[in-house]
């Protein structure tokens, strides 16, 4: 992941601080036997802040220094109890971080990172005793960025910053072993703004 880009971002930018369709789809599925959710590359915190909000017991992981910092900040002034830790999340301890049951929240942070870098984070999920869910929202290969930039490998390509568009077969067929898919669709019109509406992915799993 391009460390040193998104801590220039979020240095110099205000994104926007209203949570995700994609939060609100996802809290309808939170309760007890959700566990702790991690916001991983949880950005500026706006759905992490969001979930809290709705009493979902939520902590918001990024490796951007920067964000953790801001995002800390906003949940004390706005009363909120939850937590923002920085670190790489292909690593953490979920398990004990949560105390025991946990779900994963993964949202814009897949097409993120690289194979290898995704090929850690599943391993190590799976070596987790105490995951529970997982839910991911990324861009597809229908995305109408894909093949914008430098292509850097297999559906990788690099603008400004990395991107890598999820094959949607492909990663069922990673999960499969480990994870029942509850809830599955590529499709526009989730995250659309007034520039743009990207062809995502939206993935619901339970691990088996």
């Amino acid at each position: 992941m391009d460390k040193n880009y998104w801590e220039d971002y979020y240095s110099a930018q205000n994104p926007s601080e209203k949570p995700s369709d994609y939060a609100r789809f996802v809290t309808d599925y939170c309760d007890s036997a959700t566990g702790m959710l991690f916001d991983i590359g949880c950005g500026n915190g706006r759905d992490t802040l969001d979930f809290l909000s709705q009493g979902v017991v939520c902590t918001g992981i990024d490796q951007s220094d920067v964000a953790i910092v801001k995002n800390r900040e906003k949940c004390e002034s706005l009363g909120l109890s939850g937590d923002f830790r920085q670190g790489d999340f292909s690593s953490l301890e979920y398990s004990k971080l949560a105390g025991g049951p946990f779900s994963i929240y993964s949202r814009f942070t897949l097409h993120a990172i690289n194979y290898q870098e995704e090929a850690r984070l599943l391993e190590h999920l799976n070596n987790e005793p105490g995951l529970q869910y997982l839910f991911i929202e990324a861009r597809s290969l229908g995305d109408s960025l894909y093949g914008q930039g430098d292509e850097v490998g297999t559906h990788e390509f690099v603008t400004s910053h990395y991107r890598r568009f999820i094959d949607p077969q492909a990663l069922q067929d990673k999960l499969k072993e480990k994870f029942e898919v509850l809830f599955f669709e590529e499709n526009q019109g989730f995250a659309k703004t007034p520039t743009e509406d990207p062809c995502l992915i939206r993935l619901v799993a339970r691990r088996v």
